[in-house]
């Protein structure tokens, strides 16, 4: 019906019509249906239509005439156009556009994916070009053999330990290729000489190259694995001839050392300076008395020092290490397992250093010193007891003129260098020569010796006390003169004080004053006049003489 009431639309030659909407149309169908529902004829029912609202537009027309589809209004209905390729095939061009673009990715990736795979083949070549120029420059000699023996890469060096009559060394089995017999047991592949974690494991071992040269080898064998097991074994055979040669010409040298030095009784000893421990020969465990147990770190060695020389055995040891050239030389005691002390001199030097310059090892020598030691107190007892009766009267321990000429010039400097004053007393006992008639010369002794006990009681200790001469005293001091008179008094009074073998004694005294630039011989004899005249004056008594 909808068809019947829809005009056919055929515009031809004209450019555009209106024609009915669909709305326009159901208004139409809904008057119809009305009317044969009223019982009217349907032959003379009416019907009345708006007005078209689409534009229906010839699209050849259209075009002929060049005008823009922009002009045309909204409502607008292009009919009568031209069928093109796409809307003729779209449904077979769509899928094939997919398909063509899902074939240009596959193909540029497989394009970038050739691509790399070309620059990894050249960077791999080139490595493996690298490692192949590297091997041949390593001195150790290098093969690579599969599970069933058959070598597959080596390097030069290895050429020299195959049998001469060797043609293709590739494939060839290595058991069949080595010249030297005896090495073809170090150089099985059972799985119990390997690693567990395939780590190389090394052999040293005797061996005769393609010349007939003996050599000594170091063999390190590893096990080539990835995730599916074993693919080979990787050996590398190191020449250690000459190091083995040099650890033999050590050891010999070695001895020889130790026999010198157990001839010479000098004992041996390395010290770790990084972990303490403390290495001796035997003589040195001899020496001492201790077993190897006993000092085996340089804390235990150091605990046997006498504690007297323990500071200057620590400072001498630190300052060897601080210089250059290491050299540490001392002489200290050290405890004998006896109990007893005993005199050691040492001489060490710093044998190897860290790859820093910091020492690692100081090796040296000691030896039993103590009867030197002992012979060194005795001589420097002896010279000291030559100069003691030399410079000190034998009868009142006093100093003779000897020892004040050792003395006095350096008791002016310390005057003049802290600006004191020198004061000298002359003194001596009142009468002396009537006890000497009466009671003899020793009891005279003995009164000059208790004397001088009171004397030395009685001054400082920085005072010079010296025997002038017989009965006569010096008393040389850094005072003033006034202080020399309270002394010179007291003096006397304490003399004057006690007996002396039984007998009261007593002392005139005579002081001057050391004048600055003068000889000081001139001092004594104003000192010498200052006595005269206490004499003089009675005995008993003090005098001063100033200039």
């Amino acid at each position: 019906m909808f068809t019947l009431l829809t005009p056919l639309v055929n515009l031809g030659g004209a450019l555009a019509s209106y024609a009915p909407t669909p709305e326009t149309q159901i208004e139409a169908m809904i008057e119809i249906l009305d009317s044969i529902l009223a019982g009217n004829d349907i032959r003379y029912i009416p019907i009345t239509m708006n007005l078209p609202k689409n534009l229906i537009v010839n699209y050849p027309m259209l075009k002929r005439f060049e005008i823009r589809k922009s002009l045309l209004p909204q409502n607008h209905i292009l009919i009568n156009i031209p069928e093109t390729f796409y809307m003729k095939h779209k449904r077979v061009l769509l899928p094939a556009v997919c398909i063509l673009l899902v074939l240009s990715v596959i193909v540029f990736s497989l394009l970038i994916n050739i691509k790399k795979r070309k620059y990894a083949e050249i960077s791999l070549n080139r490595e493996i070009t690298f490692l192949k120029q590297l091997i041949e420059t390593i001195p150790e000699a290098i093969c690579y053999i599969d599970n069933e023996g058959y070598i597959k890469l080596y390097n030069k060096a290895f050429e020299n330990y195959l049998s001469s009559d060797i043609g293709q060394i590739r494939e060839c089995k290595l058991f069949d290729c080595i010249s030297d017999i005896s090495l073809r047991g170090d150089l099985e592949l059972e799985g119990s000489y390997l690693t567990s974690d395939g780590e190389f494991k090394a052999s040293q071992h005797l061996f005769k190259d393609r010349n007939g040269r003996i050599h000594y080898l170091k063999i390190n064998k590893k096990q080539v694995t990835n995730g599916d097991g074993t693919l080979g074994f990787l050996i590398v055979m190191t020449d250690i001839t000459q190091l083995v040669q040099m650890q033999e010409s050590l050891r010999g040298q070695k001895r020889r050392l130790e026999l010198t030095l157990a001839r010479s009784k000098v004992a041996y000893y390395e010290r770790n300076i990084k972990t303490g421990e403390l290495q001796l020969n035997p003589l040195a465990y001899e020496i001492l008395g201790y077993d190897k147990e006993e000092i085996k770190s340089i804390s235990q060695f150091k605990a046997l020092v006498h504690p007297d020389d323990r500071q200057s055995y620590e400072s001498a040891i630190k300052q060897a290490l601080e210089q250059d050239r290491g050299i540490y030389n001392n002489k200290f005691r050290i405890r004998k397992k006896n109990g007893t002390y005993m005199w050691v001199e040492t001489t060490a030097v710093v044998t190897e250093h860290d790859l820093e310059g910091r020492p690692l090892f100081l090796a040296g020598i000691f030896w039993d010193i103590t009867d030197d030691k002992i012979r060194e107190m005795k001589t420097k007892q002896l010279i000291e007891g030559l100069y003691t009766s030399s410079t000190v009267d034998a009868l009142t321990g006093a100093l003779n003129r000897k020892g004040l000429q050792d003395k006095l010039s350096d008791l002016i400097t310390k005057c003049r260098d802290y600006g004191k004053d020198i004061s000298i007393f002359l003194f001596d006992i009142d009468g002396f020569k009537l006890i000497n008639d009466t009671y003899g010369h020793l009891v005279g002794d003995l009164v000059l010796k208790e004397l001088s006990e009171t004397v030395r009681k009685t001054i400082r200790e920085d005072d010079i006390f010296v025997r002038w001469g017989g009965d006569e005293f010096l008393l040389i001091s850094m005072i003033s003169l006034n202080q020399a008179l309270h002394i010179a008094h007291r003096l006397r009074k304490n003399v004057e004080s006690r007996l002396y073998s039984g007998m009261h004694v007593t002392i005139s005294i005579g002081i001057s004053q050391y004048l600055p630039d003068e000889p000081f011989e001139r001092a004594i004899e104003r000192a010498d006049k200052a006595l005269y005249n206490s004499k003089s004056r009675g005995k008993n008594t003090v005098s001063v003489e100033r200039r």
